[in-house]
């Protein structure tokens, strides 16, 4: 079952970011912060009553999302050239012993929805972690529609430095992960 997020989940979803995007990528406060933000998505997968995914995204102008944007190239330029709001998927979360049930997709699915529900957009954009074994989201994002852009290597270097987050791949900071953009 899909649901918006509640206070009470704010632990449980920052547990699974810890687990499978990165420690300390995602705060309590964060998250807490997320919610509150109406051009803002966050959305839970329960299964008996236990939270085993997530899937967040938002509303934002293309040139605040250039502006926040890590590292950029002239690839992502040209997408989101003009102005005009743009959605962006930024994240769906899994317990592994569920990834490949279609769940990871439905997630998926219900924030493209929701964001195109939300505000008048013309472009969904996403990005896809990157390491050295690979993009696991790679697949999933291509299965529902989205379209490779660019790659940026090491993304996520300076920032994981500054907010000291712990890869799972790389571990202590400094990340060397990839970043791929892609849109819908």
């Amino acid at each position: 079952m899909i649901r918006d997020v509640k206070a009470e989940d704010i632990e449980h979803v920052c547990s699974l970011s810890d687990q499978f995007v990165g420690k300390n990528f995602q705060t309590y406060d964060s998250i807490k912060n997320y919610i509150a933000d109406p051009k803002k998505i966050l959305k839970v997968y329960k299964v008996n009553d236990e939270i085993i995914g997530f899937v967040k995204g938002k509303i934002l102008k293309k040139s605040e999302f250039k502006k926040n944007l890590l590292k950029t190239d002239t690839h992502i330029e040209k997408e989101l050239a003009g102005e005009g709001y743009m959605g962006f998927a930024e994240t769906i979360c899994v317990k592994k012993e569920y990834r490949g049930t279609r769940i990871a997709s439905e997630l998926a699915n219900e924030l493209i929805q929701s964001l195109k529900n939300l505000e008048t957009i013309d472009v969904i954009c996403t990005t896809v972690w990157k390491t050295s074994e690979g993009a696991n989201a790679k697949k999933l994002v291509e299965n529902i529609g989205f379209t490779y852009i660019t790659e940026i290597s090491d993304f996520w270097h300076r920032d994981s430095i500054d907010k000291n987050y712990i890869c799972p791949k790389c571990g202590q900071p400094p990340c060397r992960c990839s970043m791929i953009f892609y849109r819908l």
